[in-house]
């Protein structure tokens, strides 16, 4: 009967496919179906598809049409705009049906990762859009800090029990660890006899041999413990001596340099320290129309230093230098460089511009946008702020 349930385990293994890789690479769409799951809430339908790292190369192959990336140019732009290095990254989208709009305000509190030991990790930055109230469709992507192994995802929001999302991928993963388990188990027990399980039971020689080891390893730990201590302490009284000898050797040094200091005037003391301040850097504006061209531009460049030095003075202090503006690009989830297609929106305001466009993620284009404010300085404009 045994080998009957063994033989059994095996050949649910083998039609699930979880024997026996593929030769065929799988494309993306399969490998994305694998990360992709549904679920029904109160008045509306939410599905979310996790982008794993594997999938980064596959998909270079189909925007390349084949031809690969010898650069890593491709790839490398992929994993920035899914922040793949550092995050896990995941697209929620909700359909609402039956003409009730649908809140998950605030969606850090209402959707989490949740791991296979229970641990729960809530997103570390997500698309704002999922804030606002829903009455037909809206979709973002959400990052969480980057996780190793199966996870589920969880929404407990606008409903009275949580929708879980699981992958089919890990789905057949767990069911294949609990198949391969219970059928060693089974093996073991097969392969154990009667007499082989009450000499097991009745050998105390293996028990008393484990004891005389493991009281042999308690002393030879209470020895290396004690060994250890008296390093412990003679490091200590060495760093002692050194410390007492860099002090005296540091009392020498600035007795010898204050014997070798020549006085210096009070004329010739106001003057080096006059020669020691800051000098005020220059300010250049534009005109307005000057300062967004010259935005554009270097945006779409991906130049720090041209696009810091258009900025206000009040800004770039509150920055520091062009890496600190790079760090506020990246906070906002936007790209280095400026695509090809964007708009350029007037506001009624005309100090303030916004620039929008919409770069495709794999099947999906989301859209983003940038707010220029335009600060008046004495020789023209400069950006005062970047929203």
């Amino acid at each position: 009967m045994r080998k009957i349930s063994t033989i059994f385990l095996m050949v649910i293994m083998f039609s699930l496919g979880l024997g026996l890789p593929s030769s065929a690479k799988p494309s993306v769409e399969e490998l994305l179906d694998d990360r992709t799951a549904f679920r029904w809430g109160k008045g509306f339908l939410a599905w979310v598809v996790h982008y794993p790292d594997y999938i980064v190369e596959p998909w270079v192959m189909e925007v390349t049409g084949g031809n690969g990336d010898p650069t890593g140019k491709v790839a490398e732009d992929f994993k920035k705009a899914l922040r793949m290095d550092t995050s896990t990254p995941v697209l929620l989208s909700v359909y609402v049906y039956g003409g009730r709009e649908v809140s998950l305000a605030p969606l850090s509190k209402a959707f989490f990762l949740r791991k296979d030991d229970g641990t729960e990790i809530s997103p570390s930055y997500y698309e704002k859009t999922l804030d606002e109230p829903i009455s037909d469709f809206a979709q973002g992507l959400v990052f969480f800090p980057k996780v190793e192994g199966p996870f589920k995802l969880v929404l407990k929001k606008g409903h009275t029990s949580e929708l879980v999302f699981e992958f089919p991928d890990d789905m057949r993963a767990r069911l294949k660890k609990n198949l391969q388990e219970e059928a060693s188990r089974i093996a073991k027990a097969q392969s154990m006899t009667k007499e082989q399980r009450k000499e097991t039971s009745n050998d105390s020689s293996q028990l008393e041999a484990f004891k005389e080891a493991a009281e042999k390893l308690q002393k030879e730990k209470e020895k290396l413990q004690k060994t250890i201590q008296e390093l412990l302490q003679e490091r200590e009284i060495l760093k002692n001596r050194i410390e007492d000898l860099s002090l005296a050797l540091e009392k020498e040094r600035k007795l010898q340099q204050a014997q070798q200091i020549p006085k210096t005037t009070k004329k010739e003391a106001q003057k080096a320290e006059t020669s020691l301040e800051p000098k005020e850097e220059k300010v250049v504006g534009y005109e307005r129309e000057v300062l967004l061209d010259k935005f554009l531009e270097a945006w779409k460049a991906g130049d720090w230093d041209a696009i810091f030095s258009l900025l206000s003075p009040t800004m770039r202090a509150q920055l520091g230098n062009p890496a600190g503006l790079k760090k506020l690009f990246e906070e906002k989830h936007l790209p280095e460089q400026l695509p090809d297609r964007y708009e350029v929106k007037r506001q009624d305001d005309p100090n303030k511009v916004a620039v929008t466009f919409a770069p495709k993620i794999l099947f999906v284009r989301t859209l983003r946008s940038l707010r220029l404010e335009m600060e008046k300085v004495d020789t023209g404009w400069l950006i005062g702020s970047l929203k």
